[in-house]
């Protein structure tokens, strides 16, 4: 069986390195077996967010794949906070958002980038509980910015 890394590098994706937070805030938190991660969005392999809005020039597949940047994204942070991804053992939330115009309506299509991501690394354990919202506006002009809760098994603290 593979390990969540290993399955990240069959699949072609590298982890980039742990996102640093913009702001006054902690990218992860543990409380009991739970791991709560900060919303997180795609960045460049400078670090600098990917931008964009959907519905005004950024399309439902580059919001997509902006979604599996996130998760990316989301991933690294975990890694970070409790050393390894096998750590993991189901995906329980995922909040997503959406930088749209007023009349954009594929918010969830764009947010599937990070749960169908989830779910080819966790398997069924990485099909999660999902919220998705459209926002006039995210940090930095960024156009996902998306949360995420896991559970860890009980030798993970």
């Amino acid at each position: 069986m593979m390990t969540p890394e290993e399955k990240l590098c069959s699949l072609g994706f590298e982890l980039p390195p742990p996102p640093v937070p913009a702001g006054n805030y902690v990218p992860a938190r543990i409380t009991g077996n739970f791991l709560y991660l900060s919303g997180q969005g795609a960045r460049q392999k400078d670090g600098s967010f990917i931008t964009g809005r959907l519905g005004d020039g950024f399309s439902s597949e580059e919001g997509y794949q902006a979604s599996r940047n996130a998760a990316l994204q989301l991933l690294a942070a975990a890694r970070q906070a409790v050393g390894e991804l096998s750590r993991i053992n189901a995906v329980i939330r995922i909040y997503g958002m959406t930088n749209a115009t007023p009349d954009y309506t594929d918010h969830a299509s764009v947010i599937n980038g990070c749960s169908d991501l989830f779910a080819d690394v966790f398997g069924d354990a990485g099909c999660a509980v999902r919220s998705v919202a459209g926002m006039s506006s995210l940090p930095f002009g960024m156009p996902v910015q998306i949360e995420a809760m896991f559970l860890l098994n009980a030798c993970t603290r």
